[in-house]
């Protein structure tokens, strides 16, 4: 979860109410929120924000949790990660 600690659309208490909730696990999944952390922003800065800087935690959830294809399971490189998509 990526929450907003100014966000006027989407309510921090909210926020912080759904991610103790989901504690407990939903469903068949019993830890639903694998990623969670409060940005000093509001609703529209993970769109259109002067400070993107959280999307280096996009692209390290990116890495670490998409899996490029099925055919690449068996392959060296299963995942994308940063250094794929940033120069060095």
């Amino acid at each position: 979860m990526f929450v907003g600690v100014n966000d006027e659309l989407a309510s921090y208490q909210d926020s912080v109410w759904l991610h103790e909730e989901l504690q407990n696990g939903y469903g068949d999944n019993p830890k639903p929120v694998v990623y969670y952390k409060e940005y000093d922003a509001g609703h529209y800065t993970f769109i259109v924000g002067k400070d993107m800087s959280y999307m280096d935690d996009v692209v390290e959830l990116l890495a670490k949790y998409n899996i490029v294809s099925e055919s690449d399971k068996d392959s060296e490189k299963k995942f994308y990660g940063r250094d794929d998509f940033f120069e060095k």
